[in-house]
């Protein structure tokens, strides 16, 4: 029985493909199939082809995890795995990049990772783990989408920074490190020094963590601002800025509400003992260490890295 090996580099609507046999020399040069039907039926025929020519071959298959590209393929040799002897395995794109730049291929070509997929199959192979259910895909799309929201937020702030400095120069001071949710919203409700200085103190009150005294003392304040920008526009933006964040927050409660049913995980437990990691922190690090926490033999190396 000979064991080959195929590198499947998954790409948006296609990817690469390289067999290789143990000893890394290739057997299948470099071929491109489209994710579609027709491209699945094409891989289909090219494996009954090579087992037809290779009738006491194992293939040990493997994709990289790309955000989601991977996912059609990695189904593709699942079900190819019921009718022929084929192995699947999703690889932590780290451990493949490490071992590319290991190998001094500095050129990235769709069939170099192909290739540098089907060898680190080779050099790896006590590591992975073959036809293990993804038991935790859902938790890889939380996160992903989290990522992201929390990336737009960021942006966001970015952009509304630079419109308060000009608008409300004076609420400066209270961003700090991070913009507070009752700024979002004084912002969101006055726009600009001028709207802010006109307001009644029992409205600016009504804001959830503005107290009395505060309310007095924000006005106060807006009344002596040098702000420069009173127009139209900058209103406008400030108030769709707010409101985008205020939005965004919602969304980013609603997912960390949602990581709750992965907290007794026993990896994302062990990771969240570990002082000031909360869950989604504790979610980001099981997936960047594909799930293999026992790389580090104690909380301060996983810490260090």
């Amino acid at each position: 029985m000979s064991d080959f090996y195929l590198g499947c580099d998954a790409s948006k609507g296609y990817a690469d493909f390289v067999l290789t046999d143990h000893q890394k020399q290739i057997v299948e040069s470099n071929f491109q199939l489209d994710d579609t039907c027709s491209g699945h039926r094409k891989l289909e025929q090219v494996l009954q082809s090579f087992f037809e020519k290779n009738p006491e071959a194992v293939l040990y298959a493997a994709v990289e995890s790309t955000g989601g590209y991977e996912n059609n393929w990695f189904h593709a040799f699942k079900m190819l795995g019921v009718r022929f002897p084929v192995k699947v395995a999703r690889l932590n794109p780290d451990g493949v990049n490490h071992h590319k730049k290991a190998a001094l291929k500095r050129n990235s070509t769709d069939k170099i990772s192909a290739l540098t997929i089907a060898e680190y199959q080779i050099n790896y192979s006590e590591v992975i783990r073959y036809d293990e259910q993804d038991r935790y895909h859902g938790m890889k799309k939380l996160f992903t989408a989290y990522r992201m929201l929390k990336k737009i937020r960021t942006q966001l702030l970015n952009q509304l920074e630079s419109l308060i400095y000009t608008a409300h120069p004076q609420l400066v001071k209270y961003r700090k490190d991070n913009t507070p949710l009752w700024l979002l919203r004084l912002l969101n409700l006055y726009p600009n020094a001028e709207s802010l200085a006109n307001a009644a103190v029992e409205d600016v009150d009504n804001i959830p963590f503005i107290t009395s005294r505060r309310a007095a003392v924000l006005i106060e304040e807006a009344a002596s601002s040098v702000a420069s920008a009173a127009d139209k526009q900058t209103k406008v933006l400030i108030r769709l800025l707010t409101s985008q964040v205020l939005d965004l927050d919602r969304s980013i409660r609603t997912l960390e509400k949602e990581a709750d049913d992965f907290a007794d995980v026993h990896e994302v437990k062990l990771i969240r003992s570990i002082q000031s990691i909360g869950i989604m922190s504790a979610i980001g690090l099981f997936i960047q260490l594909n799930g293999n926490i026992s790389l580090f033999a104690k909380s301060k190396k996983l810490s260090a890295y």
